[in-house]
């Protein structure tokens, strides 16, 4: 079955490296399905991140994973756009006003709607 997911190689040296930092059972499977979910970071220490690990991954082969410090974890800058809402084109927006004029037919016209 063919999952669409790009598959990824671990090497022996990460797989050690992964039982140091925690990971049990079959750990070289662990590693491949955390870079295949991962997301692109960018990192001194790596360049894809799932949850609070951060690897290193050249040519789809894992060559590097490490844990990231809680206070590394709020820092972190994730390659590609902006995320956040985007105004959608039509929509209207609320703006706040100090303008009475414009705060009594608002609050006219909430009174009508009820």
């Amino acid at each position: 079955m063919t999952t669409g997911f790009r598959q990824f190689d671990v090497t022996d040296d990460v797989t050690v490296k992964a039982r140091r930092l925690g990971m049990y059972g079959k750990v070289a499977e662990r590693v491949a399905w955390m870079a295949r979910h991962s997301v692109p970071l960018r990192h001194q220490r790596g360049n894809r991140r799932y949850e609070h690990y951060v690897m290193r991954i050249d040519d789809g082969v894992v060559v590097d994973i490490d844990v990231l410090a809680t206070d590394e974890k709020t820092a972190m800058t994730v390659a590609g756009p902006p995320s956040g809402p985007r105004p959608r084109p039509g929509r209207r927006t609320l703006r706040l006003t100090d303008d009475e004029d414009a705060l009594r037919r608002i609050a006219g016209g909430l009174a009508g709607n009820r």
